[in-house]
């Protein structure tokens, strides 16, 4: 049985006293969410992906909370759609799995053709993986790809 990703909530992960605890966490296996002020603008952290908070503003929270339970969405129709994914002949897998491959390498995912095959497997395509792309970050879908290819092997190969 596999278990979901403990995932941690950083505000203020850009600097000081959030950016340690944000390091920290990914060093513990979490992965976080870090909050700034100026995500778009925030040095990138290994394993960190960044959102715009100001929690003195509660527009940005009420902003911040909406984006969350949107990727939530996106994460259960991603689960659902790899329950339900259909089985595919040897020809028809290998031709989506270098369909996923180049998207992949287009987008900077190191090793796509190492990933591809999974997503396959799990009855993602390219289609999908753009819509995962327009609901974050192009740092946010280069840290969620290999995590996200170890969760979808969830049925056995025939």
């Amino acid at each position: 049985m596999q278990t979901a990703p403990r995932v941690a909530l950083v505000t203020g992960a850009s600097s000081g006293i959030g950016r340690a605890a944000a390091l920290a966490l990914v060093g513990a296996g979490f992965a976080v969410v870090g909050t700034s002020r100026d995500a778009v603008n925030a040095e990138p952290l290994a394993g960190v992906t960044f959102l715009d908070l100001d929690v003195a503003s509660d527009e940005s929270v009420l902003a911040l909370v909406g984006e969350v339970i949107d990727l939530l969405d996106l994460q259960e129709r991603t689960a659902e759609r790899v329950s339900k994914a259909p089985p595919l002949s040897p020809l028809e897998a290998s031709g989506r799995e270098d369909e996923l491959a180049d998207w992949l390498d287009d987008h900077g995912a190191p090793n796509g053709w190492q990933i591809a095959p999974t997503f396959v497997q799990g009855g993602l395509d390219v289609d999908w993986l753009e819509q995962i792309a327009t609901a974050v970050d192009e740092q946010g879908i280069l840290q969620i790809l290999p995590s996200s290819a170890s969760t979808t092997q969830l049925r056995p190969s025939c």
